[in-house]
């Protein structure tokens, strides 16, 4: 199978770069790649926990890798910074980082598995329709408080993974979504799918979800709501 890819990515409005908690791998530009298998992951840290960027980061690369989860944890803990926090910092990092991951692994057999946990989401699009969105389906599903994958083992916090299997065809498109661009999509935005696709660059993208942040939906709330966003997109054939 042929793999093309690319992704891109803005911190919420009024954050600089350095403070995005999204993350994606690969996040390099995929042209045309012939391989026998490919994976892919989009993970989306939790703002309110401490270091949530480097764990959306090392969830993501552990996917792609297929390393244990408790491996996983385990880097975190060893890259996590341990001197020099005041006390206050020690103790929230001592709870946990905190991320919503989707990740996607597909054969060359004409099969694909996503595994998921929270409201980053998988679409899966054929002739410029959408015909599957895992693990969430309806903008009411979205909420503020998604299940996520703690970066410390705890049999009271782990959450199970949802799995879900199926069957791609030659020029399927697919979307790795953090919440607030999958929420847009899945709240009536499908006529604009084909505009994900148009986007070259950041530039374009920033315009774009500025645009989208000052429209407002029936409830007076912006329609893309003002949060990191990331968007990995690949085409297979």
């Amino acid at each position: 199978m042929h793999v093309t890819g690319t992704m891109l990515w803005l911190p919420k409005d009024g954050n600089t770069p350095d403070e995005y908690e999204d993350a994606a791998h690969p996040s390099d530009a995929i042209d045309d790649a012939d391989c026998e298998s490919f994976r892919c992951a989009v993970a989306d840290g939790a703002t309110e926990t401490s270091f949530s960027r480097l764990w959306a980061g090392l969830l993501v690369r552990g996917y792609v890798d297929e390393e244990p989860l408790e491996l996983t944890r385990k880097k975190w803990h060893e890259e996590i910074p341990t001197e020099d926090l005041p006390w206050y910092a020690e103790e929230k990092a001592s709870a946990g980082a905190y991320a919503a991951l989707v990740g996607l692994a597909v054969s060359g057999d004409g099969r694909w598995d996503c595994e998921a946990v929270g409201d980053s989401c998988l679409l899966q699009t054929r002739d410029d329709k959408i015909i599957l969105s895992f693990p969430l389906t309806t903008p009411d599903q979205f909420n503020n408080r998604p299940a996520l994958i703690c970066s410390k083992a705890n049999p009271a916090t782990d959450v199970e993974f949802l799995k879900l299997s199926g069957n791609w065809q030659s020029g399927d498109k697919f979307l790795l979504l953090t919440d607030a661009i999958a929420r847009w999509i899945l709240s009536g935005a499908e006529v604009e799918v084909n505009q994900l696709w148009s986007l070259e660059n950041e530039t374009e993208l920033r315009a774009f979800v500025s645009e989208q942040r000052a429209l407002i939906d029936a409830d007076g709330r912006p329609k893309l709501h003002n949060d990191d966003l990331t968007i990995l997109r690949l085409e297979i054939r």
